[in-house]
């Protein structure tokens, strides 16, 4: 790892350097909520940040940036991230997307443009998702993820963005995307903590140098599809044990576990506080516990993000990822 100000990066395959911290905005969609949380971020020094177009709040950052970071800092220094949706998983439509998406933010290119999701669903002229006459969105089935990857390439070539990569893509669709791919994926952002560890997708990337981004870092409150009656990861009594004995937060702890596992992470918050915690994770090391946190792995039990409580038709695509989740 190289360091890029105070805040440690990986370099990604593209030969750019990432942050192994950055911020998330998802659920994120006013700017009165907004706004704050990313001006604290900065002050902290987050500068990665990572949107999507289906956060449905990329104006929205892209004007709080406009407002606190750009008039006084550099564009080069900040790592912006965002997403193909996954009705906009046709070649003819990526440009597309992603032309809105840098409208959405009023920026000239994006640092990283992932694949959102590998299933693909029909848009609406207005580009936003189809629905049936039951409300439910309308799966394409007939998705070719090569060729959607092609015109992602495309994207690099003419400098709209400078990384491309995947998100929610298990092992078998990014080794596909790996050996038909001219530009390799630089990165794969996967759900990733304690409980949803998914060690052999993550060894499997690093084989291929493709670098793993872990959102949802400190778990979440509810597991609706888990038999198992686990606590939130940031209140297990092992989790809170070892923070007490390295005088860190549970949070902290539990983020600093990915960075030693080599898995960049971008939590989310919205309160001050947590933000700047969330950051300040170099002066220590898990060391002696990591074998302890790594047997919390659930092995997959405790996804909390199938999106099949969205999108409960995306089952049918031939490319859902998480086939083990359909019967659930």
């Amino acid at each position: 790892m190289v360091s890029v100000g105070a805040i440690p990066s990986v370099k990604l395959s593209s030969g750019q350097d990432m942050p192994i911290v950055g911020y998330g905005t998802v659920m994120m969609t006013e700017s009165s909520i907004l706004e704050p949380a990313i001006a604290a971020a900065l002050a902290n020094g987050y500068r990665h940040f990572d949107s999507a177009f289906l956060y449905a709040n990329e104006v929205e950052f892209g004007a709080v940036l406009k407002k606190v970071y750009l008039p006084y800092g550099k564009r080069e220094d900040l790592f912006i991230t965002s997403k193909l949706p996954p009705h906009g998983n046709r070649p003819s439509d990526v440009a597309k997307y992603l032309n809105a998406t840098l409208r959405n933010l009023d920026l000239d290119y994006l640092d990283l443009y992932l694949i959102h999701h590998p299933f693909s669903l029909i848009p609406t002229d207005e580009l936003g998702i189809a629905e049936d006459e039951n409300g439910n969105a309308i799966v394409d089935t007939d998705v070719d993820l090569i060729a959607v990857w092609k015109e992602m390439e495309k994207q690099v070539k003419l400098g709209k963005v400078k990384s491309i990569g995947l998100s929610n893509f298990n092992s078998s669709q990014v080794l596909r995307i790996w050996r038909a791919a001219e530009i390799k994926p630089s990165c794969l952002q996967i759900e990733n903590n304690i409980y949803l560890q998914q060690d052999d997708l993550v060894q499997l990337s690093k084989s291929l140098n493709i670098t793993v981004v872990g959102f949802s870092p400190l778990g979440s409150k509810a597991y609706p599809n888990s038999s198992k009656k686990l606590p939130p990861a940031i209140e297990h009594p092992l989790v809170k044990a070892i923070s007490k004995k390295l005088k860190k937060s549970p949070a902290q702890v539990l983020l600093r576990y990915q960075i030693e596992r080599g898995v960049v992470v971008i939590p989310k918050s919205s309160h001050a506080g947590r933000i700047k915690e969330n950051i300040d994770i170099f002066n220590f090391e898990i060391g002696p516990y990591l074998p302890l946190l790594r047997d919390l792995d659930q092995k997959g039990e405790y996804r909390k993000f199938d999106f099949l409580d969205v999108w409960k038709e995306a089952a049918k695509s031939p490319e859902y990822p998480f086939v083990d989740r359909i019967s659930n």
